[in-house]
This record gives C-alpha cells, sequence and structure tokens, in this order.
C-alpha cells in the first residue's frame, strides 16, 4: 500500500481509496517475464493468485476472482474491467470505531469513491487528474451511478468465507 501525506487531508493509510494509497507497483520476475517491461494498466491484488498459479501451470479455479496477467507483459491485453475496493482501517466517526466504510470502484481511467457512513460519492478521472482533485460527481451523474450500481452488485455478490462452501478438516482447524 501507499501512504496518504495530507494530499487529501488524512495521514498513513488505510482510511480511504485515493491513488496516493492504491498505486503501488507490482514487480514481477522469473522465466518467461521479459526484464524491464512497464505495464500502466492497474491490476489489483486479486490478480496475484491465478497469475502465479499461471506461471506454475496450475488452471486457476473456475471461481476465483482475477487475471492472469502474463498477456500484460507479453504483447497481449488484459480487459477492461471493474476493479473495486475497500480500506479495511478503523474510523472514528462520533466517537465510535467504524470499519470499512471507504469503497472505490474503478473503470479504465474513472474511478467512483463511497463513504457507506454518509453515502457520499465522489467521481474522478484519475487519467486525465492523477491526484484526484477535479471532484466530477455533480457534472457526471450518469457515470456515479453506473459505478454505483456496480459497486452495489459486487458488494451484494461477495462471497464471505462462512459461505464459500469450504469445510476445514479437524486437522487442519487444529493446526489453525
Amino acid at each position: 500500500h501507499g501512504e496518504e501525506f495530507q494530499e487529501h487531508g488524512g495521514l498513513l493509510h488505510g482510511r480511504t481509496q485515493y491513488e496516493e494509497l492504491l498505486r503501488v507497483p507490482l514487480v514481477f520476475a522469473g522465466p518467461g517475464i521479459p526484464r524491464g517491461k512497464v505495464v500502466d494498466q492497474p491490476v489489483s491484488l486479486v490478480d496475484l493468485l491465478p497469475t502465479i498459479l499461471g506461471r506454475l501451470g496450475i488452471a486457476a479455479p473456475a471461481r476465483l476472482d482475477g487475471l492472469d496477467l502474463a498477456p500484460a507483459w507479453s504483447g497481449g491485453a488484459l480487459p477492461e474491467r471493474l476493479l473495486f475496493g475497500e480500506a479495511d482501517h478503523n474510523n472514528v466517526i462520533d466517537g465510535k470505531p467504524v470499519i470499512d466504510i471507504k469503497r472505490m470502484a474503478r473503470l479504465g481511467h474513472e474511478k467512483l469513491h463511497f463513504d457507506r457512513h454518509d453515502e457520499e460519492t465522489q467521481l474522478f478521472v484519475v487519467g486525465r487528474d492523477p491526484g484526484e482533485q477535479r471532484e466530477l460527481s455533480t457534472s457526471s451523474p450518469q457515470r456515479v451511478a453506473l459505478l454505483r450500481a456496480a459497486l452495489t452488485r459486487f458488494l451484494d455478490g461477495a462471497v464471505t468465507g462462512q459461505e464459500s462452501g469450504a469445510e476445514l478438516s479437524p486437522e487442519n482447524l487444529e493446526l489453525l
């Protein structure tokens, strides 16, 4: 993760979804990975497992989130897709701790911030405004609605560990 140094009024990390926190380098090295290749397309941490499995020649499970990133460094392109984020640090509102209130949906260069506590939305076009200083939600309500609906669908479809259907054996529970 990155760090916020008052660019948007905050310090450290984990409380917002601004680029200074999310835009961090992801570096791969090894056989079949070209040296010095830079890919500027945003990716997600959910892409790590399918990428590593792909390098090992192991098929990724069908329901696994994320993409194998190999096409990005081998001359192909990754499909444009929605990326999502959620701040996982405790926030304090009215003297009470609140968890995971800042969420984000990004499609291409458009990025929606959503605060589930006060339902405030912000829209930025990070391709033209990488510092996220020009907020566009009032001038682009259709884009806000589209990204907000996508974020809602994503959250409605989230699978928790309890719902995954994976049962742990008594041995594995003991190891944990």
